[in-house]
């Protein structure tokens, strides 16, 4: 089962550089930047398509990554699937527990920008196909929604559209 994998170990709980970047109380649009560099730079051997259970299809790891920037920034999240990430962000009794609150997408930029943990996550309606979860990340003024995406590509800080394609996401937001 690909939840139990992990893909080459990178405990960022006691990585130095992650700790310092997002302190609890402590949130900036400049603190997140350097949150999501750092696991690109850190982690991108973690982060990389590679097939993992012999299918000859290289698995990739959107889950991990928003995972990993959801520890930096001190908010839960579990290391599930993102079709099951997705469930679990929007029932109540898991992800609004968790201070987790759907948004829209101008609000999901805007909290971004504020410095505030937000995610963008996409349910694959076919059930045994891959969704899709990135962090929104500050736009730095640009006009349009950012994410820092793992995926197909890695790709620091690009569009929303260029991480998601032709399907729209949902957006959650722990402020």
């Amino acid at each position: 089962m690909l939840t139990d994998l992990t893909p080459f170990d990178l405990d960022i709980s006691q990585h130095p550089a992650i700790e310092r970047f997002v302190l609890l109380g402590h949130r900036s649009p400049e603190a997140t930047i350097e949150l999501v560099s750092e696991l690109h730079f850190r982690g991108f051997r973690r982060y990389w398509p590679r097939d993992l259970t012999g299918d000859h299809r290289p698995e990739t790891f959107c889950n991990v990554f928003t995972c990993d920037y959801a520890h930096g920034m001190r908010v839960t999240l579990p290391r599930l699937l993102a079709n099951d990430l997705f469930r679990w962000l929007h029932a109540p009794e898991s992800g609004g527990a968790a201070g987790w609150a759907q948004v829209l997408e101008a609000e999901a930029q805007r909290l971004a920008n504020l410095g505030c943990p937000v995610v963008a996550v996409w349910r694959n309606p076919h059930p045994h196909k891959p969704g899709h979860i990135a962090p929104v990340v500050p736009n730095l003024g640009e006009p349009f929604t950012s994410c820092s995406n793992v995926g197909k590509r890695n790709l620091l800080r690009c569009r929303l559209v260029d991480a998601f394609g032709n399907v729209t996401p949902h957006f959650f937001a722990n402020a």
